[in-house]
């Protein structure tokens, strides 16, 4: 599975790298704002294969790994602004980057919550059929076991 994140993620990296080098992208304008919300769609879908390309730990990705793949989206979208630049009628906007990098946070962020919902019901409900219990656990109810038959020898 990681691997096929692998390959989506230098895939849709691949599909803006070329989106990205046309002169000019014609898309209907449907309310104001709308290619900061394509940016940030755009760059979350990127955030959220990057994470997938992670190993998920017990409890799910943790909040570092999705900010790592957020991070990562981030750095991909200060070289396509970058690239931008030199394309002909295109232009590099740090507005454009922010949209970026607030998608890929968001999206990740969000996978990262949802997947810790998801694996730790998950896990839970395996610890409750009768998972091997914490050391502790088990030297504390020796010590409680013993206790109880000196007691009773007394």
């Amino acid at each position: 599975m990681r691997r096929l994140s692998l390959g989506l993620a230098l895939g849709w990296m691949a599909v803006l790298f070329w989106l990205s080098s046309q002169p000019s992208i014609d898309a209907p304008l449907l309310f104001p704002g709308q290619d900061k919300l394509f940016h940030a769609l755009v760059y979350g879908l990127l955030a959220c294969l990057l994470l997938g390309t992670l190993r998920a730990g017990r409890r799910g990705y943790s909040l570092r790994q999705a900010w790592l793949a957020a991070g990562l989206a981030s750095l991909y979208g200060i070289t396509d602004e970058l690239h931008q630049a030199f394309v002909p009628g295109r232009s590099a906007d740090a507005w454009d980057w922010a949209a970026d990098t607030g998608g890929a946070l968001l999206a990740a962020w969000l996978l990262a919550r949802a997947s810790t919902a998801f694996y730790g019901r998950k896990n839970s409900r395996q610890d409750a059929k009768g998972a091997k219990k914490p050391a502790f656990v088990s030297r504390l109810r020796a010590a409680r076991a013993s206790r109880k038959q000196k007691s009773r020898h007394l």
